[in-house]
């Protein structure tokens, strides 16, 4: 596995104004998880970026978290995540999402998220096996 998959899941999976109102607690966490893989499937790093937790961002780059992942992921080939599943309970959520290796082999990924300020954030992202 590359460095891009940690950062695939730092990224994402995810982003701001996620969860917090009205649904359920599985409902309002999957939308943020499927915000957060649409956002790192797009590439779109300032996206991801506003998904992550305050301290998640400031491991990934501080100042610039954006700029950091572009940085940390350009060469890297571009593989597409996917949602298996969002666990929530309360204020927090795990998710398990699903990548392809370099080989072509699946590579288990999981996320967690808490509730943060009414929103959703992704406070760690995991490897896995594949």
């Amino acid at each position: 596995m590359t460095r891009r998959a940690p950062l695939i899941l730092a990224c994402a999976a995810v982003l701001a104004g996620c969860g917090g109102g009205g649904g359920s607690d599985q409902q309002s966490a999957s939308d943020a998880v499927n915000s957060y893989v649409g956002a790192e499937n797009h590439q779109n790093f300032q996206q991801v970026c506003e998904l992550l937790s305050d301290q998640l961002r400031r491991q990934l780059g501080g100042g610039n978290c954006a700029r950091f992942v572009d940085e940390q992921t350009s060469g890297n080939p571009h593989r597409q995540l996917k949602v298996i599943g969002v666990t929530a309970s309360g204020d927090h959520a795990t998710a398990q999402l699903q990548t392809t290796g370099e080989s072509g082999t699946p590579i288990n990924l999981k996320i967690s998220l808490d509730r943060q300020n009414g929103k959703w954030q992704v406070t760690s992202l995991g490897g896995g096996r594949g």
